[in-house]
């Protein structure tokens, strides 16, 4: 059984079209998946492989949720990772324009964010001056909360330290029931 599914879309300044989201090759297990279109929506040989980027980071389960472009062209994918045990990470690779991992972004290319047992990183936005943020959630899960989230990088991936906590803020909106 195969699945896939695109959840991340941007339009370069030439008109190709990038896209994220995940493969699967089993019905339990996915890799990040990037692909770019030519403007006439054939896929751009020029990328990855063949047009497709499949990424596997963890081994169990990989998904890309958003993407953005850098100013130099670099993709950037926010969306997470899982473990065989269901510990979900919050994950932000960055690509090349040609679809290579960037190994001097992060950590060999990648960071990811381990807080709790379920953090995800859901969208990505990059500002002006190159800092990043993920925005996401973070928390224990069911039954217990799951909190919203961001994190803010320098353009090397590594944590801005004069945001929030460590690069990292995080906050509650109280329960309806605590409201009336």
């Amino acid at each position: 059984v195969r699945s896939s599914a695109f959840k991340g879309i941007v339009v370069q300044l030439d008109g190709k079209i990038l896209a994220s989201g995940e493969f699967g090759n089993t019905e339990l297990w996915w890799v990040m998946l990037v692909v770019r279109f030519n403007a006439d929506g054939t896929l751009d040989p020029t990328f990855a492989d063949g047009g497709i980027l499949k990424y596997n980071y963890g081994n169990v389960d990989d998904e890309g949720w958003d993407l953005k472009l850098t100013p130099d062209g670099s993709i950037l994918v926010a969306g997470m990772t899982a473990t065989a045990s269901y510990n979900y990470s919050a994950l932000l690779a960055k690509f090349t324009s040609a679809g290579d991992l960037d190994s001097t972004f992060g950590t060999a290319g990648t960071v990811e964010e381990d807080l709790a047992a379920m953090d995800y990183g859901c969208n990505v936005e990059v500002m002006s001056d190159g800092t990043i943020i993920l925005g996401g959630s973070s928390g224990v899960g069911p039954p217990g909360q799951i909190d919203l989230a961001v994190w803010k990088y320098l353009p090397d991936g590594s944590p801005d330290m004069t945001f929030g906590t460590n690069g990292f803020a995080q906050h509650m909106i109280p329960s309806y029931y605590s409201l009336i």
